[in-house]
């Protein structure tokens, strides 16, 4: 069996040495045998494939070398065939490859061991066509390139397969588009020539060419230039170089089998690029051990795609990059430096020049993926209105999305960024990690705040801060308030946070200065509806204000203004404003200060001409118990001036009746009770301290203590209370309370008080506003212990004084017509005013007992009256009739009139005199023929005319005048009264009307036994004029006895002189006629 089986392996092996021994002599033709097998090649290859000649030969080991068997052939045809297969009609009309020469030299050691091992490669005159189809996939008939291989296949080491000698002539690559037939991509290789050496290493050159549409820089450009060389440097070390001409990629990449995600990617760069490659190769192994690889990359007009944004445009650019070991000789980590020079074009054509330096490693040993890089980027100048074009997306995403959405106009300059990048991932992964650079920008627009108008013109230096802060400083803006004018921003800042996340917020303090109505404008847009709770019209205010504004908003769209936290600080100075509920405010100088919490003011104001100083805080915070909503505290002077300016009378606030100043202090809180409920308290003080007063009715020194306090408290905008009302002071004390109704304070209980002298109590109503019947009406009653009305009443000669003024005052005001009626003196509405009083002083010291009083009037018309006096004994009552509507009964008396007049300090020459007056204020009917100012009495008191009678008797009058003591001694029956020097027993009988202002004395009379008179005649208190006449009669008791027998007139005797007074009130004249005395009474009346 061994002797069977060893003759055919003897035989086998003879046969080997004996064809190694052949094709060790040369080439053996082998062109016959191989096409036997022919029709096997074509089977596999799914096409037709013929040769003309194929030869063999074989190297033995040699010098080191080792063995080797070369295999060539001449003029090779493939034609391949078509998609699903066909007939041979059909493969006839598929391209045909030729290959003119192809020589290959195998490593007999590599296909002992089942492996293809290439010791040398020569191709000549390779012309190759393909198809690309719909799916962009790479054919020769049925067959396909495949992008991927087949699972569990192992890729052979490249430097097993990679020959050492290859030449490379003639190679010409066709593809075709199947949807396009006109449209081709051609690949020409003239030739690729590569030769290694062991003790030298590699040396070589290549030249390509490239053709097909769009491939080149210029359109009409379709071919790109491929050139390459290696050569020897010194001992172990190899340099290579490759230049590729303008190239764009995109146009390439469709021709290329790649995936959808290659292609997108090199469809990005949409610009020519050329490239400079060089690097160096270390040591004698095939490969080698790489060294370094450094180039340079030349970038035209174009542009690089983003998808969903606008393109970044590209004029030219120029890179140049450096990429090496970290660690020399060392594989590991690489180290990546790059420059680039770039001009960019931003949306409206301009050049933007980019400045571009990158420092990286990559692939740390134990960690390829891992990456880190720094960017740092230079930009000389840009336009801020076209920057979102030309800053690239993903660099500072947070610093660009505001900056190139709010920033809209202006220049800027000296760009500089700086990007640390890292990633675990690879470039999947790679994200920003730390931030730097700055930028300066010039006469720019910035939208601080969606839905507000811009600050214009603003020059700004923006820096990063720290990793995640842009600072962004700005100065010399504008801010148009929409109406014309404009607030000025000379300095600011904006500060963008957490640029390094997924969303960003902003913080802006800008410096403001301008007008108030500018202000108001800007702080009334819609967009802050800052002043919503207190809205002013910017026309009606001025003044100068100076501050900080700040902001802190989410950077994002459609920021809701809940969502931001806004704060401001301003001084403002000389400002005045006007509200209609409010009044005018003017010479404001202070301090205010504004956040999301509420308002806060510091300063002084003048305010109805007082001069206000404080704080005030508003709150705007919501609605919940307890918390404070608003407080105010003021303080003021006050002096003469300001009390006018509150309203107080000319005569209380003149010079010299008041001096000096108090202050007056005023605490206001308002405090939340949950939503549509509030309570609010008040605390008043005024210090008079300061305030001297020498009024008639009270005085004070400055510097001794006085004044007045109280307290308030509101309920839901209704007052609840007002206590604690006490006022002191040198013979001041006053302790009162409110008296609330319906949530109104509807008067005032006086429940103590003195003034001077005066001691009691009082209660003081007034009408409430929408209120009953009932409560509209003005109720005053007063209780005195004592009451002092020296003050009030003054001097006799004041009141002459007051009484020629008042007179005047008609004509003074130019109403001189009787038909115009006096204007009423009495307030309008309802008024019931009581007064009682244990005992009054009054006069020069007099007392009165048991004093009562009361008023009632109602539309400016005087309803009742009535005084009652027990000592001395006076009574006045104006009452309704109880019969006839509109008619008042007058009833007034005196019982000592000389007694009262005296203390009255009036006259003190009189003594006794009881006065009796009677009558009514009756309505004019209506359709008398009289004017409108005769249908009342005139007086201002709403009163229709009067009329009634007037009786005095037993009036007696002290140290006569020496006209009564001659006419006395002419009466010898009398002549006591000349010694007791007094004329006695005086008695006045009158008649009288008063209408229009007019006193008309029908028939008066007054006489004693010595000396009678009458009167009659009209006094005009409108015109001031007096018009009256009578008689006086001497030795009245016999010479009215004798008249009565003789036929004289009532009142006056058959003896009887005229006389007739007439003029002004201030001047009348005084006509006696003595002769009148001689004649009858009938002729004497001529006279009168």
């Amino acid at each position: 069996m061994a002797l069977g089986l060893l003759v055919p392996l003897v035989g086998l092996l003879l046969a080997v040495a004996l064809l190694l021994g052949r094709l060790a002599q040369g080439p053996l033709d082998v062109t016959g045998l191989s096409h036997r097998w022919g029709g096997t090649l074509t089977h596999l290859s799914g096409g037709e494939l013929r040769w003309e000649r194929m030869a063999l030969s074989w190297k033995p080991r040699k010098n080191g070398h080792s063995s080797k068997i070369l295999l060539s052939l001449d003029n090779v045809h493939y034609r391949a065939s078509p998609e699903g297969g066909a007939a041979d009609e059909a493969i006839a009309d598929m391209p045909e490859q030729q290959l003119d020469h192809v020589g290959v030299v195998f490593r007999l050691a590599s296909l002992l061991h089942g492996q293809v091992g290439l010791r040398s490669l020569d191709v000549q005159g390779l012309r190759l066509v393909a198809f690309r189809d719909a799916e962009g996939h790479i054919q020769f008939g049925r067959m396909k390139y495949r992008t991927h291989h087949q699972s569990g296949s192992a890729t052979p080491p490249l430097a097993s397969v990679m020959p050492y000698h290859l030449d490379l002539q003639d190679i010409n690559l066709t593809i075709k588009d199947e949807a396009a037939p006109s449209s081709a991509l051609v690949v020409h290789l003239p030739k690729l020539k590569a030769d290694y050496a062991k003790r030298s290493g590699w040396q070589g050159e290549m030249e390509a060419f490239i053709q097909g549409d769009g491939l080149g820089a210029a359109p009409g450009d379709s071919t790109v230039h491929l050139t390459g060389t290696m050569s020897p440097e010194g001992e172990e070390h190899t340099r290579w170089q490759l230049n590729l001409s303008s190239v764009r990629f995109p146009a390439l990449a469709a021709w290329l089998p790649l995936s959808p995600v290659q292609k997108r990617g090199m469809a990005i760069p949409n610009l020519p690029l050329a490239f400079h490659l060089e690097g160096q190769l270390n040591g004698w192994g095939l490969l080698g051990h790489f060294d370094h690889i450094a180039g340079e990359i030349t970038a035209g007009t174009g542009e690089i795609d983003r998808p969903g944004k606008i393109p970044f445009r590209v004029s030219s650019g120029q890179s140049s990059f450096h990429l090496e070991p970290l660690e020399a000789g060392q594989a590991g980590a690489l180290v990546l430096t790059l420059h680039t020079d770039l001009k960019a074009l931003d949306s409206v054509g301009r050049t933007v020049p980019f400045l571009l330096d990158v420092h990286g490693n990559f692939g740390h040993p134990g960690h390829p993926e891992a990456m880190e890089m720094t960017v740092d980027g230079t930009v000389p100048e840009f336009d801020f209105a076209t920057l979102a074009s030309v800053w690239p997306d993903g660099t500072a995403r947070g610093a660009r999305r505001w900056m190139t959405t709010n920033m809209t106009a202006g220049r800027g300059e000296n760009l500089r960024l700086q990007l640390y990048f890292t990633s675990d991932s690879g470039f999947d992964g790679l994200d920003v990690r730390k931030l730097g650079g700055e930028l300066t920008g010039h006469n720019l627009n910035v939208t601080w705040l969606e839905g507000m108008p811009q600050v214009t013109g603003e020059d700004a230096y923006a820096h990063f801060v720290d990793n995640d802060r842009l600072l962004i400083d700005v100065q010399h803006g504008h801010l148009a308030d929409g109406r014309g004018g404009t607030v000025t921003v000379p300095t600011g800042h904006i500060v963008l946070n957490d640029l390094l996340e997924r969303e960003q917020t902003g913080e802006f303090s800008l410096g403001l200065e301008g007008s108030l109505p500018s202000f108001v404008a800007v702080l009334s847009y819609p967009r802050l509806n800052l002043l919503s709770r207190h809205p002013v019209n910017p026309a009606d205010t001025g003044g100068k204000l100076k501050g900080t504004l700040s902001l802190k908003l989410p950077l994002k769209n459609h920021v809701l203004m809940k969502n931001v936290d806004f704060g401001a600080d301003f001084d403002f100075q000389s400002v005045w404003f006007a509200m209609p509920s409010f009044g005018r405010l003017q010479r404001g100088n202070g301090h205010f200060s504004l956040t999301d919490v509420g308002l806060t003011i510091q300063g002084s104001a003048q305010f109805r001409g007082v001069t206000v100083t404080g704080n005030l805080f508003d709150s705007f915070q919501a609605n919940t118990p307890g918390r404070l909503l608003l407080k105010a505290d003021l303080t003021a002077p006050l002096g003469p001036k300001e009390f006018r300016s509150l309203g107080l009378p000319m005569t209380l606030t003149q010079d010299s009746v008041m001096q000096g100043r108090g202050q007056g202090h005023v605490v206001y809180s308002q405090y939340g009770e949950g939503p549509g409920h509030k309570k609010e308290t008040a605390a008043v003080q005024l210090d008079l301290r300061g305030l001297g007063v020498r009024a008639h009715f009270w005085r004070k020194p400055i510097g001794v203590a006085a004044g007045l306090q109280a307290g308030i408290a509101w309920q839901d905008g209704h007052i609840t209370r007002l206590d604690g009302v006490t006022a002191y002071g040198p013979q001041l004390a006053v302790q009162a309370e409110g008296r609330v109704r319906s949530g109104q304070l509807g008067g005032i209980n006086l429940t103590h008080f003195q003034l001077g002298r005066t001691l009691g109590s009082a209660v003081v109503d007034w009408p409430l506003k929408n209120g009953t019947p009932d409560d509209q009406r003005y109720q005053i009653s007063v209780q005195a212990s004592t009451l002092d009305i020296t003050p009030w009443l003054g001097s006799h000669a004041a009141g002459k004084v007051q009484s020629s003024h008042a007179r005047s005052t008609p004509e003074g005001n130019g109403r001189s017509s009787a038909d115009v009626p006096r204007k009423a003196i009495l307030p309008a509405g309802i008024w019931a005013i009581g007064l009682r009083a244990d005992r009054m002083i009054y006069g020069r010291e007099q007392t009165a007992s048991r004093v009562s009083a009361n008023l009632h009037w109602a539309a400016q018309r005087l309803q009742g009256a009535s005084l009652h006096v027990a000592q001395p004994a006076i009574s006045f009552d104006l009452v309704p009739d109880a019969h006839r509507i509109g008619v008042l009964d007058v009833r007034f008396a005196i019982a000592d009139l000389g007694k009262l007049l005296a203390s009255l300090d009036v006259y003190d020459k009189l003594i006794g005199g009881a006065v009796a007056l009677e009558g009514r204020c009756q309505p004019v009917p209506a359709g008398s023929n009289v004017t409108s100012a005769e249908r009342t009495m005139g007086l201002g008191l709403g009163l229709p005319p009067f009329a009634g009678t007037v009786k005095l008797d037993h009036l007696t009058l002290e140290n006569p005048p020496a006209l009564l003591v001659i006419a006395t001694l002419a009466a010898p029956l009398h002549w006591g009264q000349i010694s007791r020097k007094r004329f006695e027993d005086v008695r006045l009988r009158a008649a009288f009307k008063v209408a229009g202002e007019q006193l008309e004395l029908a028939d008066a009379q007054i006489n004693n036994p010595i000396l009678g008179a009458t009167m009659k005649g009209q006094l005009d208190f409108r015109r001031s004029t007096v018009q009256m006449q009578g008689t006086i009669s001497p030795f009245f008791g016999i010479n009215q006895a004798a008249g009565s027998v003789f036929g004289a007139r009532k009142g006056s005797g058959i003896m009887a002189m005229t006389y007739k007074l007439d003029g002004s009130l201030d001047k009348p004249q005084m006509h006696v006629n003595p002769f009148a005395a001689l004649l009858p009474g009938g002729l004497r009346r001529l006279f009168e």
